[in-house]
């Protein structure tokens, strides 16, 4: 297990690349189906902070899940009970 820098939320995710990997951190919104997704550098690094609409139903943010392929600051996928979810990016904070 890879051990996050102090200023990672302690609820990230890590997702290891073949080019680049990256600290992801997701958090509800008030609104249903909005979340804001932070990515990180390995070091640290905030490289982004956007707020993301879930194009799937069916996530639930307290169940255990994992980011994976393939996601980025505009763009994340999440597999939960073998479901890939799709959140799309709506806005900058």
């Amino acid at each position: 297990m890879i051990t996050p820098p102090d200023n990672i939320p302690a609820n990230s995710k890590f997702l290891e690349g073949v080019g680049e990997s990256a600290w992801f951190n997701i958090k509800a919104t008030s609104k249903k189906n909005e979340f804001i997704i932070s990515r990180y550098t390995t070091e640290g690094t905030l490289e982004c902070s956007n707020t993301f609409i879930i194009q799937t139903p069916g996530f639930d943010i307290s169940k255990q899940y994992e980011f994976t392929y393939v996601s980025h600051c505009t763009k994340c996928t999440l597999l939960q009970n073998n479901k890939r979810h799709i959140l799309l990016k709506i806005r900058k904070i």
